[in-house]
């Protein structure tokens, strides 16, 4: 259903609707630093042989949180948006081309988990207890003293931190953040970090679409079937990516290595994905001006009435006038 001009003039930019979605998103933003957080804090407290199992253990729930997030939104968009209206001229089935999905819902139900889930973190104690012996203790190897100077310097860089004012606290991050973008190691993992958030997250925007009008799918099988691709990989991907380190690569270098050939195999295989689709379907009318297929259409939108989203002819894609797409399958 597509609303005129005089209807669009009326109601305005409605900045006053969207402002809440902006809301949101910013105050999901400021969820990020959870990440870097809990990295830090597995990491003070796990032997460092098996911190690799416990961050791929840690990142595989974010690939499950994905999957629950588009069970919950295929849920919730085949509820109507208006759950406590009742019209005889409202949309009773998802089938119907002006039927809206109740898109707010699964904010409101993950907003509620949320919160619930966050107050257990107040009660985490400041410094974890740590469950093994350092390495040192076990081998009956000391610390170079390069590493013991390192960390001195950073127990005492932190002290003086706690003792001064903010206008101390304010210079010594300035030159804090001046020492990371001077290291050229650190600015390359920054960057190659930036560019693998971008990757990710395009693909989970615009997987589903992109299967969806490729395939011909409707919208909720394409999200369930996104869904169901998304979440094996990166469980597995995580997993096996944490015992690879945690068995390979014990060393900075090893690491290094481990990092750099996985980046080649992607890059390898990334371009496999411009031959993955389907051939373009025939629109009638538009790529197919067969006029005999011109009247199968009319007669086809005669014969369905205009709630019927997607039925055959002859292989060919149609459109109605309500703008809803007829797919072949």
């Amino acid at each position: 259903m597509v609303c005129s001009e005089e209807q669009q003039s009326e109601s305005g930019p409605l900045w006053g609707e969207a402002s809440w979605i902006l809301i949101g998103q910013a105050l999901c933003s400021c969820g990020t630093p959870v990440y870097p957080l809990f990295i830090t804090y597995v990491d003070d407290g796990v032997n460092n042989r098996a911190m690799g199992l416990y961050l791929g253990a840690l990142f595989s729930t974010i690939t499950i949180g994905s999957a629950m997030g588009y069970g919950i939104a295929t849920l919730c968009l085949s509820l109507p948006s208006y759950l406590i209206y009742t019209d005889a001229y409202l949309p009773t089935s998802p089938d119907d081309p002006r039927w809206l999905g109740n898109w707010w819902l699964g904010f409101l139900i993950i907003g509620v988990l949320l919160f619930f889930v966050s107050i257990p973190l107040w009660f985490f104690p400041r410094f974890p207890r740590k469950t093994f012996v350092d390495e040192e203790e076990e081998d009956g190897d000391c610390k170079s003293d390069s590493s013991d100077d390192y960390v001195e310097a950073v127990t005492q860089g932190l002290k003086s931190l706690e003792s001064e004012a903010t206008h101390g606290f304010l210079h010594g991050l300035v030159l804090s953040v001046g020492r990371i973008v001077s290291n050229i190691t650190v600015v390359c993992l920054i960057l190659a970090s930036t560019a693998i958030a971008g990757f990710i997250a395009g693909f989970q925007l615009f997987g589903a679409k992109y299967i969806q009008y490729e395939f011909s799918f409707d919208p909720d099988f394409a999200s369930i079937l996104f869904g169901l691709l998304l979440v094996p990989a990166g469980i597995l991907g995580n997993i096996m990516g944490g015992y690879l380190v945690n068995r390979f690569a014990h060393e900075r270098n090893d690491m290094a290595k481990m990092v750099v050939t996985c980046a080649a195999v992607c890059l390898i295989l990334s371009p496999t994905l411009l031959f993955l689709g389907c051939k373009n379907n025939q629109v009638s009318c538009l790529t197919s001006l067969d006029d005999k297929n011109r009247y199968k259409c009319l007669f086809a939108c005669d014969a369905f009435s205009r709630k019927q989203k997607q039925f055959t002819v002859d292989l060919l894609e149609y459109w109605t006038n309500a703008g809803e797409q007829i797919s072949h399958r």
